[in-house]
Order: C-alpha cells, then sequence, then structure tokens
C-alpha cells in the first residue's frame, strides 16, 4: 500500500482498495481495484470513532446511542487524545475521527482536539444534539469540521 499527500489531497493506492480524499471538504472516494468495485473493508483504518467524554450530559435523551445522562463526567485528556492520535495516524492512512461526546462543552479539550486534527490532515466530526450550540460553537465547527463518504462511481 502507498500513500500519496500534499497540503489538499491523501490517496491510498494498492491492489484491492484505493481512495482519494480531500483534506479540505472531507469527501473520501474508496474503491476497490477498479472504479467499480466497492471494496468489503479497509485494509487499514481511515475513519476512527473515539469517545472522548462520557456520563453527565445536559439533556439525558432517551434516544442517545451513547446512553449518557446523570452519571459523572469522564473526559479524554489532550495528552491522552494525542498519543491515541499520533499512535493511530503514524501509517498516514486516517482521514476522519467521529468524536463522540455529550455536551459541546463537556471536555474543555474538545475544539482543541479537533484543531490538532485539522493542522495533521485529519478531518474531525462529531454527533451533537444540538441543544448548547452557541455562535462560537457553530464558527468553530464551520471551520473545522466536514467530511463525506463515496464508494464506488456513483
Amino acid at each position: 500500500m502507498k500513500v500519496y499527500e500534499n497540503a489538499d489531497m491523501k490517496s491510498v493506492r494498492s491492489e484491492k482498495y484505493n481512495y482519494d480524499f480531500n483534506k479540505e471538504t472531507g469527501r473520501l472516494e474508496a474503491w476497490g481495484k477498479t472504479k467499480n468495485d466497492i471494496p468489503d473493508y479497509a485494509p487499514s483504518p481511515e475513519i476512527l470513532d473515539l469517545e472522548i467524554s462520557s456520563g453527565k450530559c445536559s439533556q439525558a435523551c432517551t434516544f442517545c446511542y451513547k446512553e449518557n445522562g446523570s452519571g459523572p463526567s469522564l473526559n479524554m485528556t489532550f495528552g491522552m487524545f494525542k498519543n491515541i492520535f499520533d499512535k493511530i495516524t503514524s501509517k498516514k492512512v486516517l482521514t476522519q475521527i467521529a468524536f463522540g461526546i455529550t455536551d459541546i462543552y463537556s471536555n474543555p479539550d474538545f475544539f482543541k482536539m479537533m484543531e490538532y486534527c485539522r493542522h495533521n490532515g485529519v478531518i474531525p466530526n462529531y454527533t451533537t444534539s444540538g441543544f448548547d450550540l452557541d455562535e462560537e460553537a457553530v464558527k468553530k465547527t464551520s471551520e473545522l469540521c466536514g467530511g463525506s463518504i463515496c464508494f464506488g462511481t456513483q
């Protein structure tokens, strides 16, 4: 597997798995041997789902996949995040991180983590109820986040 990268794009080429990733927009196009083949799996992680906050959440929605609510807040530190990130990105294949977080401001290092991702060519994303989004969070989200995935020809 070969990884090619410049300021705007990251590409992986191998016999059975290939992708082009736009580092600005977060768009990932992946294919198998040819552009018409949909690969069964990626040989190396290209997207990481990383829990950085759990427990107490101001909304405690019954439908939340994380089942957060009134438990104690547990937050990953920036140092621990950086350690995990640096190890996982050592092969230069990772394109995106989907952050698991309770409230937007529950982890004080959340935006610092997203900035670190962007600075290192990885696009951050997260899912939120939106209840605590304010102008600052919306501005930072629009500057740092984004992404879409396309398999095969579409």
